[in-house]
């Protein structure tokens, strides 16, 4: 996490359940006021998502995890 001010920037890796995307790197970018959340901003890169769901593999991983 990084903050300067009221700006705070937080990087992580997204755990998915689908086999052949492991993680995803995300950022999210807030802006605090007054105590609260007033602009939230996520980014990432969807390329390795839209792939895996043009495979079928998305579909197949929610199947799957609903019998879990």
């Amino acid at each position: 996490m990084v903050t300067d001010g009221n700006d705070v920037c937080i990087l992580w890796d997204y755990t998915t359940i689908v086999p052949s995307i492991p993680t995803i790197p995300v950022a999210a970018w807030l802006t605090i006021e007054a105590g609260k959340i007033k602009y939230f901003h996520l980014h990432f890169n969807p390329a390795a998502i839209v792939a895996a769901k043009e495979r079928g593999e998305i579909a197949k991983a929610l199947a799957g995890a609903k019998h879990e």
